[in-house]
């Protein structure tokens, strides 16, 4: 593997596997999973190209990305784990449920639509890819993350803020600009909401403006067996600004199945 799992928790327990946002870490999952590893057993990674993995040359594809979630499968010998990702790694999620769903037990998606970029998003990845090599990778993790979180949490914890803009502006820029290349070119797989057949449970964010919460709702709404829930105070990343509700949303789903 060309990557670092980070996994704790009963390995006798369900398993989940987390898979974070861009452009972070793994990281963005700790307080959640904190809590989480004393009920499962819970694996979490870094995305090709961000926080401390393989960037390469930054040519890679989400069948790259979906691939590494089946590695970890194959190499920690799951059974029917629990996949959940946010925003690119809802992205993520969805291509596995697509090519091959019967891996998994259950599929939590936050705040992440499964349509493939427009010409509006694909304009959009290629501006950032522009600002990252003209302004370096510190002016865009600056410009974009505040836009992850809610206005509040930037105000009362702008330290906090302050530190995940320096940590992804420590990333590879060449990894980070292959994440945007990666996404504007990414398949749709709305098509295949329909068809999936697995316990999902959907979760957005009361101030998330990137995916909204009446976003979210029409695409939980094609999916058969599926719940929507919003997490209170907190925008698009919320594993890091709202927690505990987010454990307590995940926990029950899981514990439920």
């Amino acid at each position: 593997m060309n990557f670092k799992v980070y996994e704790v928790g009963n390995k006798n327990n369900q398993s989940i596997i987390f898979i974070h946002g861009f452009p972070l870490s793994h990281k963005m999952w700790e307080s959640v999973i904190e809590e989480l590893q004393k009920d499962f057993y819970c694996l979490s990674y870094d995305i090709r190209g961000l926080g401390d993995t393989y960037t390469g040359d930054g040519q890679f594809t989400f069948e790259d990305l979906s691939d590494d979630v089946f590695e970890i499968i194959r190499e920690y010998n799951l059974t029917k784990p629990v996949i959940c990702g946010l925003s690119m790694g809802g992205y993520i999620t969805y291509r596995c449920l697509e090519r091959n769903q019967k891996l998994f037990k259950a599929a939590i998606l936050c705040g992440s639509k499964p349509e493939a970029d427009g010409n509006e998003g694909k304009l959009k990845r290629a501006a950032f890819i522009k600002m990252i090599n003209n302004k370096g990778l510190s002016a865009f993790a600056g410009m974009f993350i505040p836009t992850t979180f809610s206005e509040k949490y930037a105000v009362d914890r702008a330290d906090e803020l302050k530190n995940i803009i320096e940590e992804s502006s420590s990333y590879s820029a060449v990894g980070v600009k292959g994440c945007c290349l990666a996404m504007a070119c990414r398949t749709d797989t709305a098509q295949f909401l329909e068809k999936i057949n697995i316990p999902a449970l959907f979760l957005s964010s009361e101030y998330d403006t990137l995916t909204t919460p009446a976003q979210l709702k029409n695409v939980a709404d094609r999916v058969k067996n599926s719940r929507f829930d919003i997490i209170p105070s907190a925008g698009h990343i919320f594993p890091v600004e709202n927690p505990a509700a987010a454990i307590e949303r995940i926990s029950k789903f899981v514990k439920h199945l």
